[in-house]
């Protein structure tokens, strides 16, 4: 259900997927926490793997991961998420969600077991969608700036469709996209 997004940086110890600590550090300051749990869906090992060092870089050691159903992960899948969530780990006091759709069905799950959210468990999701504005609590996300994603990827085939035709390879390249936290009563 849950994970939280990456980019590749260089290390000393090669290429790995490192999940941004700053966002990390935000959410943990936010909801002045001690402990956070991340309800991936099958992440791929790089983020997983970055995941669990900017968590032990927090001091976090013991993280919690569930991975739950296949993506896309649905809204009804998000409350039987956080329910296995809280029942393998009773203490844990947050969980961030891959979509604000699964984080909204653990919203909602909650509220069926007056769970309060965010006094017993703070929840985010990502994405910015409009439901998480929209519901009680609103739910605080992750905001990525879609408009510019599928800008740059746009350009990007562009330019391997223009490499083709004239018979150049394209190099690789990295497109690094910013991120907004859109705090609200989730956290």
């Amino acid at each position: 259900m849950i994970a939280i997004f990456n980019r590749q940086d260089k290390t000393d110890e090669g290429s790995k997927g490192v999940s941004s600590l700053q966002t990390l550090e935000l959410l943990v300051k936010l909801a002045q926490l001690s402990l956070t749990s991340v309800i991936d869906n099958n992440v791929l090992p790089a983020r997983r793997e970055g995941y669990e060092i900017e968590m032990r870089k927090l001091g976090l050691a013991e993280s919690r991961v569930i991975s739950f159903g296949t993506p896309p992960i649905s809204m009804k899948q998000g409350g039987e998420a956080i329910v296995r969530l809280l029942e393998q780990w009773p203490k844990v006091e947050a969980a961030i969600c891959v979509s604000d759709l699964p984080a909204f069905g653990a919203v909602m799950e909650c509220q069926r077991r007056n769970w309060k959210v965010p006094e017993q468990i703070a929840i985010a999701g990502f994405g910015d969608f409009e439901i998480s504005g929209t519901c009680y609590p609103t739910i605080t996300t992750f905001g990525v700036h879609c408009y510019d994603i599928g800008n740059k990827a746009g350009g990007l085939l562009l330019r391997a469709i223009e490499g083709e035709r004239y018979g150049r390879v394209l190099a690789t390249e990295t497109i690094v996209t910013d991120y907004n936290v859109v705090q609200h009563e989730s956290i």
